[in-house]
């Protein structure tokens, strides 16, 4: 009886198999991160087309974002529970896109008028509308979402999670 290889095996599958489960949840997390990234993508340009087709026009049953100007009283409905000047329909619908992320979504909103990016102070940031953005034809929308990703791999090797974010620009054409 030869037994002398059995030992040997032992200590390589020891030393290999960490290594190979490294390398494995390394691929999946990429792959989660390249779906996230995917993903926010998908959704910050649902959201922002939603914004644009329910824009501020006055036939528009449910105006999205700032009030349009003049101002025009909605009250809610089943189909739109948050008329403007609320932003809520634009986050929904940016949720609703990323829902399968398997991370924590955040989403901003905002308008701005399209020549504003040149002047100084005049651009959108985050939710704040830059002072003459409103919800009207013209003025351009943007919808930035966030993803955090949590990553399994980076547990192990004390690397961190990460964000990944898209970012859709358009302009309201209702």
């Amino acid at each position: 009886m030869k037994r002398h290889g059995t030992g040997q095996a032992l200590v390589e599958f020891a030393l290999v198999i960490p290594l190979f489960l490294i390398v494995v949840f390394g691929v999946l997390d990429l792959g989660r991160g390249v779906w996230a990234m995917d993903t926010a993508a998908h959704a910050a340009s649902e959201a922002t087309r939603f914004a644009i087709v329910h824009g501020g026009s006055v036939g528009t049953s449910c105006h999205v974002g700032t009030p349009v100007q003049p101002p025009v009283f909605i009250s809610p409905t089943p189909t739109c529970p948050n008329p403007s000047p609320s932003k809520q329909m634009i986050y929904d619908s940016a949720t609703s896109s990323a829902v399968a992320s398997g991370g924590s979504v955040t989403v901003t909103a905002c308008y701005a008028h399209p020549a504003s990016t040149v002047v100084a102070n005049r651009t959108c940031v985050g939710d704040t509308d830059s002072p003459d953005g409103i919800n009207t034809r013209g003025m351009s929308v943007t919808v930035r979402v966030t993803i955090h990703v949590a990553i399994i791999t980076g547990k192990l090797l004390g690397v961190n999670d990460f964000n990944v974010s898209s970012t859709a620009t358009m302009v309201v054409n209702n």
